[in-house]
């Protein structure tokens, strides 16, 4: 089953990601699909277009890659946070990727941002320097900068972070 090319995908605190069909005409098409599910609230997604593909990150401290194109039950791929990281802190509030998806950013309120190669699924960076929870994240379309915002949203103590050359 493919999903339609105009497809909106909702997160929710029942741990499960959805897409819809936001022009469906017949009542069987508006109920929605599950794309898959967390063992926690899923808090926020990101969508990569050139590779179909969305990411979600929940409170179980995981980022999943879900493809769009062949829905399944299991995700592409689980990035999860370090064990050293496994307090309620490390949970995902933000994500970001570039159009091509090769990399992901994820931020949290223990005040980093984590980069992963989504192909590899290996963590290749980590940003610290917020002295706030991680709430909304920015990649630039080439992969080389991040602006990640904490909470509460003031533009005077985001930071823009350059990513390494060797992961884009």
């Amino acid at each position: 089953m493919s999903l339609p090319t105009c497809t909106v995908v909702s997160a929710s605190n029942d741990g499960t990601l959805k897409a819809w069909n936001p022009h469906a005409t017949s009542a069987d098409d508006l109920m929605p699909t599950v794309i898959g599910d967390h063992m926690d609230y899923v808090r926020c997604v990101v969508y990569s277009r050139e590779r179909n593909w969305v990411a979600s990150g929940s409170f179980d401290r995981t980022v999943k890659i879900w493809d769009l194109q062949h829905p399944r039950a299991d995700p592409l791929s689980t990035l999860a946070l370090p064990d050293s990281d496994s307090s309620a802190k490390a949970s995902v509030y933000a994500l970001a990727t570039q159009p091509s998806g090769h990399l992901i950013a994820a931020g949290s309120p223990e005040r980093v941002v984590r980069l992963w190669d989504s192909r590899t699924g290996k963590k290749v960076h980590k940003l610290v320097g917020h002295t706030d929870n991680i709430r909304s994240l920015l990649l630039s379309d080439d992969g080389k900068y991040v602006r990640a915002v904490p909470f509460p949203f003031l533009c005077n103590s985001s930071c823009v972070r350059s990513a390494p050359e060797r992961i884009i």
